[in-house]
């Protein structure tokens, strides 16, 4: 049977039972996420440098969830080969907090306080901004889940201010999708992770920063109406079908990422599929990685 974090730590047993600890300093950052947003506290001015140089500007607004940072020893964890190695994190859920372990991290997320503890040894701006993304993927997923909206693997792309979301399984073509679009000057949100929101009774694609092959400078921050979801199939040649909100449901939980491990919110995280589903258009779109996928979009079932 494997034991949470002892992938990543030397001591699993010692995981953090509360959010304690040594903090790196006295500085902080606010992202205004959805979800959020997010106070992030206790950083070095390193740290918070690193922030910065990955997510622009502090938000001034007033946060929902605080994230304090503690320094521990590098020691503590585990050196990992990551020659071939697909990043992955060790979740383990109960029905109040969430603990996460990673490379170099491990967190605690206390949902019923509204607080998150990041436990690491890393310092540099090159690597710091990554250790507290890893943790803001999940929180995320996790709040949004809670809040009415769903985060999903996807690119999702604006076609005259409606929001498509394409999902599908590994190399379905979500980052061609995304460059396709880019190419043809239609605005992508992400092509990796792209939050759902509940906003006046509809839903909405709210911008996040997590992107895959782009970068973050090259998606848009506008949000847009939640229009369809798209099932990708590459083909021989373009092609549209109609998909049932069954079939997108399903989608949308393979496409859940962190909450579709997650037991004690499967529920929840089902009832919000389909609720989605039934408000979108849904179709599945089979492509060429060359073709022109926008002119068939314009006739969504």
């Amino acid at each position: 049977m494997t034991v949470f974090g002892e992938q990543f730590l030397h001591s699993p047993g010692l995981f953090p039972a509360r959010i304690a600890g040594e903090t790196f300093g006295s500085g902080s950052f606010t992202l205004a996420l959805p979800g959020g947003p997010f106070l992030i506290d206790g950083l070095s001015a390193i740290q918070r440098e690193s922030l910065a140089s990955r997510y622009g500007d502090s938000a001034d607004v007033t946060p929902q969830i605080t994230i304090v940072v503690h320094r521990v020893a590098r020691e503590d964890f585990r050196e990992i080969d990551t020659r071939g190695w697909e990043y992955n994190l060790d979740y383990l859920a109960t029905e109040t907090t969430v603990s996460l372990a990673g490379m170099r991290l491990a967190a605690l997320i206390d949902l019923a306080r509204n607080r998150v503890g990041i436990w690491t040894p890393v310092e540099d701006p090159a690597e710091f901004w990554g250790v507290v993304e890893n943790v803001l993927r999940p929180l995320v997923a996790l709040r949004l889940l809670l809040d009415g909206g769903l985060l999903v693997h996807s690119s999702a792309v604006a076609l005259a201010n409606r929001g498509i979301v394409f999902a599908g399984r590994s190399n379905a073509g979500k980052s061609t999708v995304a460059h396709l679009a880019v190419a043809s000057k239609h605005p992508v949100l992400s092509d990796d992770l792209n939050a759902i929101t509940r906003e006046n009774g509809q839903f909405v694609i709210s911008p996040l920063p997590f992107t895959g092959d782009l970068e973050p400078a090259d998606v848009s921050r506008i949000a847009v109406p939640l229009e369809a979801i798209i099932g990708l199939e590459k083909g021989s040649d373009e092609s549209l079908r109609s998909m049932s909100q069954g079939e997108g449901m399903s989608l949308l939980v393979r496409s859940a990422p962190y909450v579709n491990h997650d037991e004690i919110r499967l529920p929840l995280l089902l009832e919000r599929a389909a609720e989605i589903a039934g408000a979108a258009r849904r179709a599945i779109l089979t492509f060429r990685r060359d073709g022109n996928i926008w002119p068939i979009l314009e006739n969504l079932p």
